[in-house]
């Protein structure tokens, strides 16, 4: 879809629209587009309503991300609030459709794609803890996250299948690939700085001068030593070897002993809309009892599925839902899950904000804790991290007052703690090395109680069971270098100025030429510059030509009249390239592997699909009279 639109739009206004549209799509879930309260409304018809917090919260978001880089005229400009509101309104619209066409994701869909995002993982598997602090951190809850994610995923379904039921023939493929695979002949000379040095001569004085106006870039850096002590956990149970009953202990209380059960299941789903009314609700309770007695005479499970379970997705499959994690069903399906060990049990019908469902143990792990001797190391660590936090914990507070009450010295706190004052190498304020390598530690080492008045830092956190305080030891303000020291420095940058002044000029003169005389071979001659040849270059493929003058020879047009075609590309440091454009010979399609030809596919069946998605999304607008209420923006 952007694809399309960046092909059909121009400009910095179209450039503000594909932000927009990329921006919206990529912040907003589906439930926002439904709440509905007594605030004003932007825009309102055919039964969809955009409340103005939506709109705002969308406006801010994209305005934050673009400020600085799009001027605060545009931004508060009505057409460009007006887009995004337009982005809402045919986002909702596809999520209007895709439940009116009914569009549906199983259960078993939904977690699978959550246990596969990988923010929610750790060691590659899901982790609910990671869920659960990733959905606070997002002030969503897990079901609205769901609800969010399981229409984002509804509406990605009617995209696939734009793209999927595109089509494309064997000519616009060959076209492609002779696009792609298109050879160009060059010629090209280099106009190289070094080959100018060797002939300049840099006067002293132009190096003084230079010197002199660049002062402050030829100054030592500010360095500073520290002393410091550390309280640590680590380093305050180091030494200490656990004894065998605080071992056994920590065996028989450690759960990070357990291999976790481990459950698979299926269910039936009978379906309750929102805000049904007490007869639906006490209908849905009915049949799904009914189901559940019926699967006790004998009936198969699978079978009721197939034909009753209003899940559509895993009914198909009996209703199978495979293996079922903790955190990804709803609460109230969890519970009841985990509680089931009884291999084939089934369940009494269980209210979720979906229905009733009732749910079968097809498959069940038990939980298993690690033999002893397994785990002894690492019960060793545990007791040895528990035993260091008990005592850190306990020195703490004496830890902060000794620093904070004697601050002349750290070795009141040192001897009252039995702790080692130790001492950094030279650091900047950008930190450095070891302890400084902490920008907690950089920043109290460089603060005017430490650095200028030479009293102790305050107890610095470095993170949960390690505190830091620091006292200056010695410290070296700027100075600055003096000429002698900088001069080599600066007269190679004076000698490469002057060489890339020569390199443009001289690059002025071979252009002038080659307007008079279309020959770069005789041109380079004159200057007596090597002329080197670049045959069948091909676009992403070619490697013996710096890629910075392929990219130029792909932008240049095509050759006429047997007259070629003079270009040139700038190649920073290494100076610039004039380069001559002989013929271009269109790629040989047959030439192309069945990946290549298979990547040019693809590509046109997702330009396509995203040429009918983005016509059809058009066209859904156009259908549906909702109104923009701009006075409300």
């Amino acid at each position: 879809m952007l694809i399309s639109i960046r092909e059909k739009t121009q400009g910095l206004v179209a450039g503000f629209i594909v932000m927009v549209i990329i921006l919206v799509f990529a912040l907003w879930g589906v439930n926002s587009y439904f709440a509905g309260d007594s605030e004003k409304i932007v825009a309102e018809g055919n039964g969809i309503k955009i409340p103005h917090h939506v709109y705002k919260s969308a406006y801010d978001n994209i305005a934050a991300k673009q400020r600085g880089r799009i001027p605060q005229s545009v931004l508060d400009s009505p057409f460009y609030k007006q887009q995004i509101v337009e982005r809402l309104i045919k986002e909702t619209l596809l999520t209007k459709y895709v439940h009116e066409s009914g569009y549906r994701l199983s259960d078993k869909v939904l977690g699978k794609k959550i246990r596969e995002q990988t923010y929610f993982q750790k060691e590659n598997l899901f982790n609910p803890e990671l869920y659960k602090i990733a959905l606070r951190s997002s002030q969503l809850s897990p079901a609205q996250y769901e609800e969010q994610l399981r229409g984002d995923l509804m509406v990605g379904q009617l995209t696939s299948g734009y793209i999927k039921s595109s089509f494309t023939i064997d000519n616009e493929v060959n076209q492609l690939l002779q696009l792609g695979l298109q050879e160009r002949d060059i010629e090209y000379i280099e106009i190289k700085p070094e080959n100018f040095k060797k002939t300049i001569t840099v006067k002293k004085k132009n190096i003084q001068a230079f010197y002199e106006k660049n002062k402050l870039n030829y100054q030592t850096t500010e360095k500073l030593k520290i002393q410091y002590v550390t309280l640590s956990a680590k380093e305050l149970a180091e030494d200490y070897k656990p004894t065998l009953a605080e071992l056994k202990e920590a065996y028989e209380t450690g759960t990070g002993l357990v291999t976790p059960a481990r459950r698979w299941a299926s269910h039936i789903l009978v379906e309750v809309a929102k805000g049904a009314s007490k007869e639906i609700e006490a209908e849905a309770l009915k049949k799904a009892e009914k189901l559940a007695q019926d699967i006790k005479k004998g009936k198969r499970f699978a079978s009721a599925a197939k034909k009753y379970s209003d899940d559509k997705g895993s009914a198909v499959q009996g209703g199978d839902l495979g293996e079922v994690g903790n955190g990804v069903m709803v609460k109230e399906f969890e519970a009841v899950l985990n509680g089931m060990t009884k291999l084939g049990a089934v369940s009494k019908p269980v209210r979720t904000q979906y229905g009733y469902h009732l749910i079968k143990l097809t498959k069940y792990i038990p939980e298993k804790r690690k033999p002893f001797k397994e785990v002894k190391a690492q019960l060793e660590e545990t007791v040895r991290r528990q035993v260091g936090e008990k005592k850190f914990f306990d020195a703490s507070p004496d830890f902060f007052n000794i620093v904070y009450e004697q601050p002349d010295s750290l070795k009141p706190v040192a001897e009252a703690l039995g702790l080692k004052i130790k001492t950094s190498a030279w650091f900047s304020r950008q930190g450095g090395k070891g302890i400084a390598a902490d920008q907690k530690i950089v920043v109290a080492a460089y603060h005017p109680d430490v650095l200028e008045a030479g009293r102790n830092s305050e107890a610095i956190e470095i993170d949960d069971t390690t505190l830091v305080a620091v006292r200056l030891l010695e410290h070296k303000q700027k100075q600055q270098k003096p000429l002698s020291d900088v001069e080599s420095e600066i007269k190679n940058i004076l000698k490469n100025q002057l060489a890339l002044k020569k390199v443009a000029e001289l690059q002025e003169k071979i252009l002038s030429d080659l307007k008079n005389k279309n020959d770069l071979k005789l041109i380079a001659k004159k200057y007596k510059l090597s002329v080197k040849a670049g045959k069948r270059l091909v676009r992403n493929i070619s490697k013996d030509v710096d890629k910075r003058i392929i990219e130029q020879v792909f932008s240049m047009k095509i050759p006429k009249d047997g007259k070629m075609v003079i270009g040139e590309v700038n190649l920073g440091g290494q100076g610039v390239a004039v380069i001559g454009l002989k013929a271009v010979r269109a790629g040989d399609a047959s030439k192309a592997d069945k990946a290549m030809r298979l990547r040019a596919q693809e590509l046109l069946y997702k330009r396509h699909g995203e040429d009918y998605f983005q016509a059809f999304i058009e066209d859904l607008r156009k259908q549906t009279k909702v109104k923009v209420i701009t006075n409300n923006l």
